[in-house]
Order: C-alpha cells, then structure tokens, then sequence
C-alpha cells in the first residue's frame, strides 16, 4: 500500500508540475502577444 501511495504522490507532484509550466507559458505567451501582436488577435 505504502508503494501504491508513494506512485500517486509522485503522479500528483508530476501533475501539479504540469500545471505551473502550463501557467508560466500561458503569462509568457500572452506577454508577448501583447507586446507584439500576431495578425492583431489577442485571445
């Protein structure tokens, strides 16, 4: 049992990992597309 939670602790650190690069690249891309604007859409 102990292996079974070890496995999900790392697939939710693995997970919650994701999700901040996720973030970061979301704030990074809009960043940019703010400052320099791709045939003018910005979502």
């Amino acid at each position: 049992e102990l292996a079974f939670v070890g496995n999900q602790l790392k697939a939710l650190e693995v997970g919650q990992a994701e999700i901040i690069f996720v973030i970061i690249l979301c704030c990074y891309l809009d960043a940019v597309l703010s400052q320099h604007p791709i045939k003018g859409t910005k979502v």
